[in-house]
Order: structure tokens, then C-alpha cells, then sequence
């Protein structure tokens, strides 16, 4: 072949989509988040049999990572690998916020005791949330063990007292350590969340309600933490407004800051960083409190609307130089009240958020902004993942109805039948099933649950390929080989039945 005949060609960025994988970007993200899993390994010296102790993940995994053996990990998996593996959560809380601690009094650093602010800006359904509030938790037991804060002790007891009164005679058989009342005010107070996936946002929520809960106290308000917007579309930060009038050489009424800016949310925002939910009524007077924190802030939310909108509008820019300079942020519609409306439907169904209106608190403090922000590479696999698989696909997929003389319904219900009667609380139910109750030897039990996944299987219509990649894409931290194994023996031998 002659140099003539070659073709300099440009790669996309993604070498599996030059190649044509039809799951290019799938392959891509888990390359990506494997490669920092074994520079992390590097880094910390760990062999895969140590990484194992570390994270209670199995061997085997890293070494299927180390060997870019990536088949049988799903994106969420090898995320969780990660986030477990990789401490610099846990390094950023202790060595800037705690450090910032000690060297306060007590009363200061009371105050400041729960002023720490990690965002997950494409939450999901909250595991890394999760993650963070136990991380931060531990870090604040510590702290409170080490050095005595009667601030925060009083607010603690405060939250028990609460609880062991509504709990009325139950509180003198049930214990509310410190643990618990820590990561709900963690969850209150430290953690927040955007996600453009309604029904995400509404599991994220629900996530945090159970892993906080703390029995006599009501659900947290977590509306103003864990919100539903698009991360993409919106104002980002206070830069963002000021950058927009130098741009257009505009000359503001006045000063662009936080405190110009947002400043009306205060008194409101402080209201309701002062409740800690400990009743019902807490609840409320937080959902009053959020209100009144937006509608202080509405013409401050109108501005962001306009600097979002323009860049996409379909025409002519909505705003211009003398629109800005005339700028009055006391008035409801910010002085725009002959745009507003056109930058509105411009916006219209792309959920912009805009973080200082979102959360205005975080930029009127002393040290503004976020102290630590998740979710960079998992960011593609959530909106894969979200954007394709949802309850409105699983919800309509059939479950197999056999008749009753099928023998492998039959198998089905001999097997499930037996294993739900491990002694003899259950024989009269195992007698009107047709079974035997008592207990299993382990061997003879884990091969009626190899047999009856195999069974499954078949009554799904699921070809060998099929079951594999259910074993290979669904497991969580536990080496799936053996057991699968065994399943494609019963598979095989049923498979000769027909």
C-alpha cells in the first residue's frame, strides 16, 4: 500500500465507538472508572487479595479489573468498587473542616459544627449520599469523642428528648445512641442533591428518610436539599451573573454580590437552619420558611432566567445592555416583566436549575460555595441507566403463568415450598403444600437454589447466553462463578427434559 492510500482519520474521543462497539459509551465509562479502581491500587500499593480485605469486595474482582476483564461488572458496580476503595471523601472531611474546627472555642465551633456541604449534582437515588452521610458521621463521632461541645451535646439531647416522648412508654425499651441523630442532622444540614429524573429524586429522598430514621422523630424535610432540576441548565454560581453584565459592558443598579443577590432569603434561610425537626410542627414552620426564602429572591431567580435563556433563545438575544443596567432587584419581575415571559417558554421543560437560587444559603456563608461535589464519573452511567431503565419498563413485564400441570411449575413450588420450612414452626403450612419441614444441610440447600434458578430460568424462556448475563450483570459483592456453575448444570439438565 502507497503513502497516497492512507487516510489520516480523527478519533471521536472514544475508542470503542471508532471501532463500531454498539456500546461504545457504556464500554468507555467502565474503562474509565476501571482505570482510576487500579490507579487507586497503585497509589495505596494494594495487591487484589488486600484490596479485598479493605473493601470486602471479592478478589477476584480486582483481579478481573487489573486484566480489563470488565464483562461481568455493571457501571454501578464498579462505582461502588470505587467509592469504597477511594478515601479522599474521608480525607477532605477530616483534614479542611475539622481542622477548621479546632481552631475555634467551643461556642464558635458548635456553631460551625455542621457546616459542611457535599452536593451530588447527579444524585440518582442517593447511594453516594448514603455514602457521604456515613463517612462525615464517623468523622463528626470522632470529633465529638475527642472534644466535648455542649452545643452540639444539647442539640443531640434535644433530638433524643423529642423522641423518647413521642415514643411514650416504648422509650424505656428503646435506645437512641448518637449515631443516628448525627446523620439526620447530617442529612438536614450538610447534603444536597439535584437530579433531573423526578422519580430519582423522590427515591433519593426515601433513601435518606430510612437510612436517617430514628424512631419517635418524623421524616426530615429534605425538599430544599434534594431537589429536582437540570445540573446543565441554569446559573452556576454568583460569577455567572456578575461575568453577564461585564460581557454586555452593563452598569448595574447595584452591587452584584451574594448578599445584593440573595440577601432578602436570609432572615428565612436562618429560620430554617435553626429547626432541627424534631415534631411535626418543625415540618412545617421548615416549608414556611422555604417559601418565604424564594419568594424573597424571585427577582434574583428572574434575572437567572434570562442570563440561562439567552444563550439558546431561537432568535435575537432576550436581554440586552439596557435591559441589565436597569436591573431592580426589589421589584418581582427584576424590571423584565416584557421578557420574562419569552425567556420562560425558552426554558420551558428543561428544569434549569440555578444554584444560588436553589440554595441561596450556601453562597451568603462566610466561606460560599460547596465543600465537596460527587458524582463526576458516574455521571454518564446514572443518566444511561436513568434515561433507559425505569419502572414504566419493568413494570409491564409478564410473569410466567404456567399450567398447573407443567412440570417445571410444579419443581418451582416443590423447591421454594421446602426451603421456606426450615423447621417446624412451618409444618402445617409445608403439609398443605405437599412438602417436608426441618432443617436443610448447606450442600443440599444450595443446590435446591441452583436448581430452582435454573427452573426460573426456563419458565422466563431465558436461552444459556441469556442466564449468564443476568449472573454476570447482577451481583453484588459476592463471586458469582461457582454458583453459577452449578445453575447451568440444573439449566442443561432440564434443558434434555424439553
Amino acid at each position: 500500500m502507497s503513502e497516497s492510500e492512507l487516510e489520516l482519520v480523527e478519533g471521536s474521543g472514544n475508542v470503542f465507538r471508532d471501532f463500531g462497539d454498539p456500546q461504545a459509551d457504556l464500554r468507555q465509562a467502565k474503562a474509565i472508572i476501571a482505570a482510576r479502581i487500579i490507579a487507586v491500587l497503585d497509589e495505596r500499593k494494594l495487591p487484589v487479595r488486600k484490596a479485598a480485605e479493605v473493601t470486602g469486595f471479592a478478589a477476584a474482582d480486582f483481579a478481573r479489573i487489573r486484566n480489563a476483564s470488565l464483562g461481568r461488572f455493571t457501571l454501578d458496580r464498579l462505582m461502588k468498587i470505587l467509592a469504597t476503595l477511594d478515601g479522599r471523601i474521608r480525607v477532605t472531611v477530616h483534614v479542611h473542616h475539622f481542622a477548621r474546627l479546632r481552631s475555634m472555642d467551643e461556642a464558635d465551633a458548635a456553631d460551625a459544627f455542621f457546616d459542611f456541604r457535599v452536593a451530588d449534582i447527579a444524585m440518582g437515588s442517593g447511594h453516594f449520599l448514603i455514602a457521604a452521610i456515613d463517612r462525615i458521621e464517623k468523622r463528626m463521632a470522632d470529633a465529638l469523642a475527642a472534644r466535648n461541645l455542649p452545643g452540639v451535646r444539647r442539640e443531640l439531647d434535644a433530638l433524643r428528648g423529642a423522641a423518647q416522648g413521642a415514643l411514650g412508654e416504648l422509650a424505656t425499651s428503646t435506645t437512641i445512641e448518637d449515631g443516628p441523630l448525627l446523620r439526620r442532622l447530617i442529612a438536614r444540614r450538610c447534603i444536597y442533591g439535584v437530579d433531573l429524573n423526578g422519580l430519582s429524586v423522590q427515591l433519593a429522598r426515601l433513601s435518606v428518610w430510612i437510612h436517617t430514621f430514628v424512631p419517635g422523630l418524623p421524616l426530615s424535610f429534605l425538599d430544599h436539599n434534594l431537589i429536582h432540576g437540570n445540573s446543565l441548565v441554569g446559573v452556576g454560581t454568583i460569577d455567572e451573573i456578575r461575568k453577564k453584565f461585564e460581557d454586555l459592558d452593563a452598569l448595574p443598579l447595584f452591587p452584584l454580590d451574594a448578599s445584593s443577590l440573595l440577601g432578602r432569603a436570609a432572615a428565612p434561610l436562618r429560620r430554617l437552619a435553626n429547626l432541627n425537626d424534631a415534631t411535626l410542627g418543625d415540618i412545617s414552620k421548615a416549608r414556611i420558611a422555604r417559601r418565604d426564602a424564594s419568594l424573597a429572591i424571585c427577582s434574583t431567580a428572574t434575572l437567572c432566567d434570562l442570563i440561562a435563556a439567552q444563550p439558546i433563545a431561537d432568535n435575537a438575544s432576550p436581554i440586552t445592555r439596557e435591559d441589565l443596567g436597569n436591573w431592580d432587584p426589589g421589584r418581582e419581575d427584576g424590571g423584565f416583566s416584557a421578557i420574562v415571559d419569552r425567556a420562560k417558554r425558552v426554558l420551558d421543560g428543561l428544569h434549569a436549575l440555578h444554584f444560588p437560587i436553589a440554595f441561596p444559603e450556601v453562597f451568603l456563608s462566610d466561606r460560599p460555595g460547596f465543600d465537596v461535589i460527587l458524582g463526576k464519573l458516574d455521571w454518564y452511567a446514572r443518566r444511561f441507566v436513568e434515561s433507559h431503565v425505569n419502572y414504566f419498563v419493568f413494570n409491564p413485564f409478564p410473569i410466567p403463568r404456567p399450567p398447573r400441570e407443567d412440570n417445571r411449575w410444579r419443581r418451582v413450588v416443590a423447591l421454594s415450598g421446602r426451603l421456606a420450612c426450615p423447621d417446624d414452626r412451618f409444618r402445617s403450612w409445608a403439609d398443605a403444600v405437599g412438602v417436608q419441614s426441618g432443617p436443610l444441610e448447606a450442600d443440599e440447600k444450595n443446590d435446591m437454589i441452583h436448581e430452582l434458578d435454573s427452573v426460573v430460568a426456563h419458565l422466563y424462556g431465558l436461552t444459556e447466553a441469556q442466564l449468564v448475563h443476568v449472573f454476570e450483570t447482577f451481583h453484588e459483592g459476592w463471586d458469582f462463578g461457582d454458583r453459577l456453575d452449578a445453575v447451568l448444570g440444573h439449566f442443561r439438565s432440564w434443558s434434555k427434559r424439553g
